[in-house]
């Protein structure tokens, strides 16, 4: 006859405890200074789980490019200045050790296991965890479980986290402590029985379990106390909300295998400790097949859907990889939504088609049981263009969406609007960084409410923190509202005037309000400089009255003097000459930009294009001249050039900058029609 031993005084008793001494460590850890904040990202936030005993240097450099990783804690004994260098080559990057929490290896057979060997010494035979015959359990080879329901000064639940104290927060290392196996219940682990009292009888299942989560829920509660508020007390595999209350988050481990719905419940779930790393990670399933874009996808998409990280790597029986992805180099931005299903129209975590915009990208995931086709009525996005999986990172431009189920992807958005920059209604600009590489498809910049080859520019005219757009249209400077009503008219010149104009907005005086300043496309190099009413405010000619060249210009604080310069060029038939003046007129400095004998005109644009604190000068030939683009400083110290098109296609080249969401410069060179 079996023997079922019932003990409910016993597990209320201890449930009861816990529950009070939990509510005590909440009260303790609330401050001020815990709240939920949104997630600050430029590309998504990645995890790396890489469990090898050491690291070598090499695999160091790589690992810094991950924003947290999980490192076994014998890394800590083994190359400690190898834990260093990672945070030298990444100071903002969160670093954690890691231990099962209730298992310990067999033996001490090896000589980069010293902080196991510490432990492996002072467990005693009770520590162990057993079934009814008495025989140790394990869970992985190698191993033996521990009994953390024992409650002794010498007990397991009670010596191991102070030893993560003592060993391994003490030592300043590191950022938090991960527990591997945050189980909610034992009783799954033996068909015999789990004896968690070693007194050999059967123990009823639901005492078993219900011993075994408050347990688990002590010892995470007894790290966080011991270590503080700012050090990160998470676990792995965690089921079970009321657990992951006492952690500062939780990996899904193996990430696909089980419930959608039930895996996004736990990573969304809003921790009440920070700060917080809840962790998705998918990997090969142990096939070591590292192209499986569709699942690392999945799962990173479904990561974005919360502000939490990503890993992938090979699976649970090696987590040691440095895998790296087309998408882990996309820069998506900070989040500007929450995640909607766009089946259902809401946020509840549910099976369908979900979106989350970021602000340089949009990112879906298909997490139903069947195709999803979805199409965008008023948006075009591209794709990213990668070296990996040519079929989805192909830079194409889209308008629709049909993912397969359990499939994710990242789409660009266009941004084909320029702002604070003027430029050719209706061209096609190809975008370049400082280095002359293109870092995205080029696209249209198109006002249709504009004819096309009128000269634009969106910024805040008059400052009022509101957007409006500013044209050059005949002989006129045009100002529109967002609703493209005319707010605000005059003329630079001669009302008669039909030479183009070519405009700027600039705070150039320092006195908190734009100035429009103005230089005719053809004709005289007559520099004018307006109030946003369009009140004339000074002038000067850049060259000879009389010479009929045209003036283009830019206006920049180009010698990191504190005061803004205006810098002109001018147009065919002239020497290639960069000419900056002060706001009166005075001529400051000259320099060539091209061959003396080049006469087809430049047009010039500036801006901290190299982020180094002082705006460069960027030309490009006007007309019959090659699509050499040329980087200078202020004095005319050539920084850099590179072709915009081939070198054989000749042409005139308009210059325009655009600024991205993590702040960096993109040169935007279209062709003249």
């Amino acid at each position: 006859m079996e023997i079922i031993k019932n003990k409910p005084k016993t597990t209320k008793t201890s449930l009861l405890k816990y529950q009070i001494f939990g509510l005590f460590l909440l009260f303790f850890l609330i401050s001020p200074y815990n709240h939920i904040c949104k997630a600050q990202t430029n590309t998504p936030r990645l995890a790396n789980y890489f469990l090898k005993w050491s690291i070598s240097d090499s695999e160091a450099i790589e690992l810094s490019k991950w924003d947290l990783l999980i490192l076994d804690m014998e890394n800590q004994v083994n190359n400690p200045q190898r834990i260093k260098k990672i945070r030298e080559l990444n100071p903002g990057i969160k670093i954690l050790a890691y231990m099962t929490m209730q298992e310990i290896r067999n033996n001490c057979d090896s000589n980069e296991i010293k902080l196991r060997c510490e432990l492996i010494s002072a467990i005693n035979e009770s520590n162990y965890l057993k079934d009814t015959n008495g025989n140790k359990l394990s869970f992985w080879p190698g191993t033996h479980l521990l009994n953390i329901t024992e409650d002794t000064p010498n007990s397991w639940s009670n010596t191991f986290p102070e030893f993560i104290k003592e060993r391994i927060y003490s030592t300043g290392l590191w950022d938090g402590f991960f527990y591997d196996n945050g189980w909610n219940s034992i009783s799954w682990i033996s068909d015999v029985g789990v004896d968690i009292d070693n007194d050999y009888d059967i123990d009823d299942k639901s005492f078993i379990d219900s011993s075994w989560k408050s347990a688990t829920i002590k010892m995470l509660s007894k790290t966080k106390t011991l270590t503080g508020n700012n050090f990160i007390v998470a676990a792995n595999s965690i089921e079970d909300k009321d657990i992951l209350f006492y952690s500062n988050g939780a990996m899904i481990e193996n990430f696909g295998e089980k419930s959608w719905i039930k895996s996004m419940n736990i990573y969304l779930d809003q921790n009440t400790l920070l700060p917080n790393v809840s962790i998705i990670n998918a990997n090969t399933a142990n096939t070591g097949n590292l192209n499986d874009y569709k699942k690392m996808r999945y799962g990173l998409t479904s990561a974005l859907l919360g502000n939490g990280y990503f890993a992938f790597d090979y699976g649970d029986k090696d987590h040691a990889q440095l895998y790296w992805y087309d998408e882990y180099n996309t820069k998506i931005g900070n989040p500007i939504s929450n995640p909607i299903n766009l089946k259902s129209k809401n946020s509840k975590i549910d099976l369908g088609l979900w979106r989350r915009d970021f602000e340089n990208a949009t990112s879906f995931v298909n997490s139903s049981r069947e195709n999803q086709v979805y199409i965008f009525e008023k948006e075009v996005f591209e794709k990213i263009k990668g070296t990996q999986d040519a079929k989805i990172n192909n830079g194409a431009k889209v308008n629709y969406l049909n993912l397969t189920p359990s499939e994710g992807v990242i789409l660009l958005k266009t941004n084909q609007e320029i702002q604070n920059s003027t430029f050719n209604n209706g061209d096609f600009y190809r975008v370049f960084n400082y280095a002359g590489a293109q870092t995205r498809n080029g696209f249209f910049a198109l006002k249709s409410n504009f004819t096309l080859n009128t000269k634009i520019l969106v910024t805040d005219v008059d400052n009022d923190t509101k957007i409006e757009t500013i044209s050059s249209e005949g002989a006129n400077i045009n100002i529109y509202n967002k609703y493209k009503e005319k707010i605000s008219s005059f003329y630079p010149y001669d009302k008669n005037f039909n030479g183009g104009i070519n405009f700027v907005v600039y705070d150039i005086n320092n006195d908190g309000k734009n100035e429009i300043i103005t230089g005719a496309s053809s004709g005289g190099s007559h520099v004018r400089i307006f109030d946003h009413y369009g009140k004339l405010i000074s002038q000067f000619f850049a060259h000879d009255k009389n010479t009929r060249y045209g003036v283009k210009i830019a206006v920049s604080d180009i010698n990191n003097d504190g005061i803004n310069e205006i810098i002109t060029s001018f147009g065919k038939g002239m020497e290639p000459i960069v000419k900056i003046f002060d706001i009166k007129g005075n001529l400051l400095t000259s320099f060539l930009a091209y061959d003396k004998n080049f006469k087809g005109g430049i047009n010039i644009n500036t801006s901290d294009i190299n982020n180094d604190g002082i705006s460069e000068i960027i030309t490009a030939p006007a007309s019959n001249g090659g699509s050499h683009i040329k980087i200078f400083t202020g004095n005319g110290k050539l920084l850099n050039q590179f072709f915009a098109y081939e070198k054989s296609f000749k042409g005139g080249f308009n210059i325009s900058i655009n600024t991205t969401g993590d702040n960096q410069k993109e040169i935007l060179i279209s062709a003249n029609k």
